[in-house]
């Protein structure tokens, strides 16, 4: 999640990885009505994948950068290899996310489980909002950015601990 916020160049002073972890613990087990049990359960493997997820991204991005700042000087094999690496980057992430889909569904149900994936989708939207909200309101010291177009569409109810 904190990597998600700073590709978009987002500030975290406005709000910090502690209290962006309790909204998301606080909107996931809302969202997913995770009882007591399914809660133990579920968060450890979610904790997991997200970490794994982070490093599989940690990983692309290093080499999408490596790409950027040198491709004009690499051998065209070098480039091929490195951009072949980017893309079997994007296949692991997929796999990850399906195994891990298995295992949150053994734990919490596979109805439950389906909705992950558009849940994280979801609290980043309401979150980007909740930070350009703040940022409106002088709430943040990121200067003068340009709003992003597109995308800024909200979906489902509004949402109490995210507003």
């Amino acid at each position: 999640m904190i990597m998600f916020l700073m590709f978009v160049g987002l500030s975290l002073s406005a709000l910090s990885q502690d209290k962006v972890e309790q909204l998301k613990i606080a909107y996931f087990s809302k969202e997913l009505n995770l009882t007591t049990s399914e809660a133990e359960k579920f968060w450890p493997i979610y904790n997991e994948m997200e970490g794994k997820i982070k490093e599989i991204r940690k990983n692309r991005r290093k080499t999408s950068k490596y790409l950027q700042q040198n491709g004009d000087s690499l051998a065209a094999d070098v480039v091929k290899k490195n951009t072949i690496a980017i893309f079997d980057n994007e296949i692991a992430e997929v796999n990850l996310k399906k195994e891990y889909y298995n295992k949150i569904g053994e734990a919490i149900g596979y109805k439950k489980a389906s909705k992950v994936y558009k849940l994280e989708i979801e609290f980043r939207k309401k979150l980007l909002h909740k930070l350009k909200e703040e940022r409106g309101n002088g709430g943040s010291s990121g200067g003068n950015r340009p709003a992003r177009s597109g995308g800024t569409g909200r979906t489902g109810g509004p949402n109490p601990s995210m507003e």
